[in-house]
């Protein structure tokens, strides 16, 4: 789902906006399992899980290097065996817990404070207290002020708490603490946690040790990106449809130019052939040095052929952006694109300009059957400040997050100028608009990939009765392929619950979709993403402000325009009666009428400019409720779009 708006705006929100940004140091990964990325089969599956754990390792780049050594690992895990994105972690409240979804689990995110890092840690835990199973997340954490060596999450029906490893640490009600907490039945599932490019990711299958780390999927560029905080105002959303389409929908390149049209300067008459290529594993080893990527391989990617004329974003970047156009040789122009399992599709873009490659990293959450959350990233090479600066910033490892003065280079300042053909500043944009064309986007798929789910259960159709007969289909038939096989190896391994939720179907084994969801439902955008996205709701608040504003203005100049309509009438009814007092007095009559009519017609002139004072107000808050109707929903009909 790239496109070039996205890449243009969105990029831009992200790391121009304000005069300091956020850097966060990476910290390699301690004490971890590292494994051959998954590779797909036509064999029967089997499932390998390591039972030894290699020395830990400070070294990212020997740990990316003795993992691409390692190619003997072509099997395919449970669902459940793998490191899922769950939220950004902008997205998440420290200060209280947070409840999410992964693979029809309802887990709860919070952030214990006692741990050794200054910065504490992320804890996740069943959403169920072990006493009679109420949801934690609507409990609150509990710290030790005096020591901050404690710190829990209390459960709000009876109080009891847990600490980050689920023990039982304290049970109000009893009288013998120590015997009824030292119960295994008092213990609340935890499960473990990583921390990569932003985003929060938890290990699913809590009877096996995690293997690898998320940040083998992270590219070179998103790494860069997260180093100057680019990745703080990265993009989430919750989706009315499970894995399986939103996966398909990701690695279809094709689509761009009928399912958004009209969204920047995508256009159905640019519909065309697209035609891929798969890579071979030497391919992908070259491309993954090329890009200088040193983490796992995607265990599918596709090549656009002749991208200059094929790819839809750079067609459409070198037939309505002159810019581009003028600086961008068509033959070095360049697309590839891949699926890392178990959630990650890169795009890796080049317009065919030296030194202006970038990226839409998107990564998937299963949360539940027929229902799915995305995370949006779109690094640019040329955004990012020079490296000798990144080595200069440098700092060591840590997880703490601290702020730098650091200021787009003059460069990235005439980029800008390039880029927008209006040559906007950057402080005059918002950083929600790259979120209100993200939504665009999403909302352009929301409807029919929903239904889609409908038809095909109405039918009893499966992925397998597609038709496909263009390359242009490549990777979402691998895609597929892997997930109905991964879903295979889940269900053999007993946990059908995330095979149920990664392909759409209920405890009963029959499809969760049906057409019976409103519109504004399918498409909402304030429950699925502005509720816990600090960028939209600070706009938001500043936006209802406004309004509250201008209601005051409006009341004010409709009550100036009475008051004028009131002197009006007065010195109406004053002309009137002076031509009567003062008709034996012609000299001060005279006097009386000048001022009358001066008043009068000041009046009128005066009750003109209010009155247009409030067409004025009313028509900027009929402007600032439709921006303000967006943060919640925006209706997307694709017959309407001409």
């Amino acid at each position: 789902m790239a496109i070039r708006v996205i890449s243009l705006l969105f990029a831009f929100q992200q790391l121009w906006l304000g005069q300091r940004h956020y850097v966060v140091a990476f910290l390699p990964a301690q004490g971890i399992t590292l494994s051959r990325g998954s590779r797909i089969h036509d064999a029967k599956t089997s499932l390998h899980v390591s039972k030894s754990t290699p020395p830990p390792t400070t070294d990212i780049g020997a740990a990316a290097a003795s993992f691409k050594q390692d190619n003997n690992d072509n099997t395919i895990r449970p669902l459940s065996q793998n490191w899922w994105p769950v939220s950004l972690l902008s997205a998440l409240d420290e200060n209280k817990p947070n409840s999410i979804e992964l693979l029809n689990k309802k887990l709860v995110l919070w952030h214990d404070k006692s741990s050794d890092n200054n910065s504490g840690k992320w804890c996740c835990l069943d959403d169920r207290c072990a006493h009679r199973f109420a949801p934690l997340s609507e409990g609150r954490i509990v710290s030790d002020n005096a020591s901050s060596k404690s710190c829990t999450i209390q459960c709000a029906y009876h109080g009891w708490q847990f600490n980050s490893a689920g023990t039982c640490d304290r049970i109000p009600q009893a009288s013998d603490a120590t015997n009824a907490k030292s119960s295994q039945l008092c213990t609340v599932t935890s499960y473990p946690v990583q921390l990569s490019a932003g985003m929060l990711w938890v290990w699913a299958d809590v009877n096996t040790p995690p293997i690898g780390h998320p940040d083998m999927c992270i590219s070179n560029l998103l790494h860069r990106f997260h180093k100057v905080g680019g990745t703080t105002r990265g993009f989430q959303r919750d989706l009315p449809y499970g894995l399986e389409y939103l996966g398909e929908n990701l690695a279809d390149i094709s689509h761009l130019p009928f399912s958004h049209h009209s969204v920047g300067t995508l256009n159905r008459v640019d519909g065309r052939p697209v035609p891929l290529e798969m890579l071979s594993e030497a391919e992908k080893i070259n491309t993954a040095n090329l890009h200088n990527n040193h983490g796992k391989l995607p265990i599918y990617q596709a090549r656009v052929i002749n991208a200059s004329e094929s790819d839809p974003e750079i067609v459409a970047a070198l037939k309505y952006n002159p810019q581009v156009k003028a600086l961008a040789n068509p033959k070095l122009a360049n697309c590839t694109f891949g699926f890392f399992d178990p959630c990650h599709i890169r795009y890796h873009r080049n317009p065919g300009i030296p030194g202006r490659s970038y990226e839409i990293d998107l990564f998937m959450c299963p949360t539940s059957a027929g229902n799915s959350r995305v995370f949006l990233f779109t690094p640019f090479e040329m955004m990012l400040p020079p490296k000798e600066e990144e080595e200069k910033n440098q700092q060591q490892p840590t997880l703490t997050v601290e702020k730098t003065k650091y200021r787009p280079s003059g460069l990235m300042q005439g980029s800008a100028k390039t880029l927008f053909s209006k040559q906007a500043k950057a402080n005059a944009f918002p950083p929600h608009i790259g979120h209100m064309i993200a939504h665009q986007i999403f909302d352009g798929d929301g409807i029919f990939l929903n239904i889609q789910g409908d038809r095909m259960r109405r039918s009893s159709l499966t992925y397998k009765d597609y038709h496909t007969p263009t390359s242009a289909d490549i990777l979402v038939n691998a895609f597929r392929r892997w997930l109905g096989k991964a879903a295979d190896v889940s269900r053999d391994a007993g946990d059908t619950q995330a095979a149920r939720a990664a392909t759409g179907y209920d405890s009963m084994e029959r499809s969760v979709y049906k057409d019976d969801r409103p519109r504004a439902e399918l498409l909402d955008r304030y429950a699925s993403h502005t509720v816990n996205c600090n960028i939209c709701k600070t706009a938001l608040k500043s936006l209802e402000e406004k309004r509250e504003r201008l209601s005051l203005v409006s009341t004010a100049l409709v009550g100036a325009t009475g008051a004028s309509g009131t002197i009006i009438a007065c010195t109406s009814v004053f002309l009137m009666l002076s031509r009567v007092l003062f008709r034996q007095q012609p000299d001060l009559r005279n006097v009386a009428l000048k001022v009358a009519m001066s008043t009068l017609s000041s009046s009128i002139l005066t009750m003109i400019a209010f009155w247009k004072g409030v067409k004025k107000v009313a028509n900027q808050r009929a402007e600032l409720e439709k921006e303000i109707q967006r943060f919640y929903f925006e209706d997307y009909v694709h017959a309407d779009k001409l």
